[in-house]
């Protein structure tokens, strides 16, 4: 796998047009990372290029290890909304955003878990987060060895190529406002791999 012309290139990838977004980057400052809060990679995919909706990302990763990109990464995508790093307001100027199919939260009810949109999720596929202190549970939708396997490679790639210092989590940049990619995503391993000189 490698960058092209801005775009993913190899036989694991697939490109879909995303013709709303036509505005370029300001600059490679971060990249964010996020959930999709569904659990299907085309799904997902078709409804962010959809032209009437106001949300887009640059690559999609999907759950069987599929790679899905959307938008060039010298142009802005409509991922991060209202987002603040350090000095910087409106991340969507500065950043590539990078998709995780995943539902995301879940709710416990009569023994099953649920997706926010009353998905039934298999107990094999959730990740209970418990407080020490309180003895509180959080459950939330695990990710797969393929898509975060996959996900590295291409986090390294766009990491190497544009040289992005800043991996952060749609959380870390909209406080109170987003969680993703939430409790369940191994978010120290991806931040280990920001560009080094």
């Amino acid at each position: 796998m490698f960058i092209k012309n801005h775009r993913l290139q190899g036989e694991e990838v697939t490109q879909y047009k995303c013709s709303k977004n036509k505005t370029k980057l300001r600059n490679h400052i971060a990249l964010v990372l996020h959930y999709t809060a569904n659990n299907d990679v085309h799904a997902a995919a078709r409804y962010l290029t959809m032209p009437g909706v106001f949300a887009s990302a640059h690559v999609l990763i999907g759950r069987d290890g599929e790679v899905i990109q959307m938008v060039p990464m010298d142009t802005e995508a409509w991922h991060a909304g209202k987002s603040t790093l350090d000095q910087l307001d409106g991340l969507n100027h500065f950043s590539i955003g990078v998709e995780f199919v995943n539902h995301g939260k879940l709710l416990l009810m009569n023994h099953r878990f649920y997706s926010w949109n009353n998905k039934v999720v298999d107990p094999s596929e959730v990740y209970i987060l418990e407080d020490p202190h309180t003895g509180h549970r959080s459950y939330w939708h695990r990710y797969t060895q393929a898509q975060l396997q996959i996900g590295k490679q291409v986090v390294r790639q766009i990491v190497r190529h544009y040289k992005i210092r800043k991996i952060v989590q749609h959380s870390d940049v909209s406080p109170g406002r987003k969680i993703d990619p939430g409790e369940a995503f191994p978010f120290s391993e991806f931040k280990a791999l920001e560009y080094r000189k």
